[in-house]
């Protein structure tokens, strides 16, 4: 597999604000390659790396301009990337509610333990 190619279809039309992969190598000790996404940083990440059964070879993430972000996960061999983002607050968690749960909360606390938390 080729670094820079599987980066650049994961990515497809995101916004990347930043990039830090560590490509774990045989040879040598971990490689970091991060910084911002331009044609330097690709032609650094323009290599090969062996998969399937040889332990995971690249770690990392990519930070996106909206607040999302992509993580390298493995398994059994297998290598991809994961996009996530953080979910939204549900509509029906309205601040009152929050407010009242938290005095719950403390209130089972207090009890408890007597006070002291």
């Amino acid at each position: 597999m080729n670094v820079k190619k599987e980066l650049l279809e994961h990515i497809d039309k995101r916004k990347v604000k930043y990039i830090s992969i560590t490509y774990h190598s045989d040879i040598n000790n971990d490689i970091i390659i991060s910084g911002k996404l331009n044609k330097n940083l690709l032609d650094k990440l323009d290599f090969d790396y062996g998969g399937w059964g040889q332990g995971q070879r690249l770690d990392g993430y990519i930070w996106y301009t909206d607040g999302s972000w992509s993580e390298r996960y493995e398994y059994d061999g297998s290598e991809w990337w994961v996009y996530k983002c953080c979910p939204e607050i549900p509509k029906e968690v309205s601040l009152k509610k929050a407010k009242k749960l938290v005095k719950k909360i403390h209130a089972k606390k207090n009890h408890v333990f007597g006070g002291e938390y």
